[in-house]
Formats: C-alpha cells, sequence, structure tokens
C-alpha cells in the first residue's frame, strides 16, 4: 500500500486529495479575511479569488508542458474560462467594490514563478511527462504541493480586507 499523501487521488482517478485540501483551504482563508461584505458575497469572492488563481495556476502549467514536449491542446480552454472568471469579477466589483490591486500581487506571482522555474530546473516535468506515458512514477512531492498552494493563493491580496471610506471612493473614481 502507498501511503505518500501525494498519491492519494479522489476514487475513479479524480483530483489528488492534496489539491482538494488547498483549495478548500484557500477558500476558507478567503472567506475569513473579508470583513466587510454578506456572506454569500464573501463565499462569492473567495471562490472566485481561488478558482482564478487555479485557472491562471493552470495556464502557466500547460505552457510549461508544452515546453518539455507534452501537448497544449487545452490551453485555450483553460484561458477562456481564465477570461469569463474575470469578467465575472469585474462586474462584482463593479457592485460591491470587493477587489483591488496592488503590488502583493507582483509577490506572490514572482513567488510562484520561482516555484514553476526550480520545478522546471529539477526535471519535475520531464518526470511528470514520463509518469502521464505510463513509463515513470508519480513525481508529485512538496516543491508542487507549494507550487499548488501559491497558486491558489496568489491573488488573495486583492479582496479588500476593510470598508470603503467616501473620501477615498471619490478618490478612486478620479484615478480609475
Amino acid at each position: 500500500m502507498n501511503n505518500n499523501i501525494f498519491h492519494f487521488t479522489i476514487p475513479g482517478g479524480g483530483a489528488h486529495i492534496l489539491s482538494v485540501i488547498l483549495a478548500a483551504t484557500a477558500i476558507i482563508i478567503a472567506y475569513l479575511i473579508q470583513k466587510i461584505h454578506p456572506p454569500i458575497i464573501k463565499l462569492i469572492n473567495a471562490l472566485s479569488v481561488c478558482l482564478l488563481g487555479h485557472y491562471i495556476y493552470e495556464d502557466i502549467f500547460i505552457l510549461v508542458m508544452g515546453s518539455v514536449g507534452r501537448s497544449t491542446d487545452g490551453w485555450l480552454l483553460y484561458m477562456l474560462i481564465t477570461v469569463g472568471i474575470i469578467s465575472f469579477m469585474s462586474i462584482l466589483n463593479s457592485s460591491y467594490r470587493s477587489y483591488r490591486l496592488n503590488n502583493n500581487i507582483i509577490l506572490s506571482y514572482s513567488f510562484l514563478f520561482v516555484t514553476f522555474f526550480l520545478m522546471y530546473y529539477t526535471g519535475w516535468f520531464h518526470e511528470l511527462q514520463l509518469w502521464y506515458l505510463g513509463t515513470g512514477g508519480d513525481p508529485h512531492n512538496w516543491l508542487w504541493a507549494i507550487s499548488k498552494g501559491v497558486g491558489l493563493t496568489a491573488l488573495l491580496p486583492i479582496l479588500r480586507r476593510e470598508a470603503i471610506s467616501k473620501s477615498s471612493t471619490k478618490g478612486e473614481e478620479k484615478n480609475g
């Protein structure tokens, strides 16, 4: 019996259990850090931010896999979903002012790119390709788990945590 946490998947060959745990944790954190919205809006914001983070992670993942010879067939679909989520979040933001861009996103995505670079440099993507072909072992490890967690939480800095004062709203309308 294989008791490595990275190899446990949802029965039927689905997602890794660790991916589900990381996603649930990211959603809970995103929900809890918001202080200004009704619970349903907090939940929608949390789901939207984490889902967008996941799809951006997958977009980058597919492109890197393409650089090691794997097909990038699913990339267009993932990009369309990413654009759809961004559109939905823009509409939601026009009503609830839930999101704000800031410099912390640059730090978050810099860290994500470092994890992807390390995965590429250590041959993780080549090992994954061999695993997909059935000739290698499952390469999922702590580096992959950290990368997945960073991808899911990279957009948490855009969530507004505080109420918007009337004076800051007027300043934001002038600026944007």
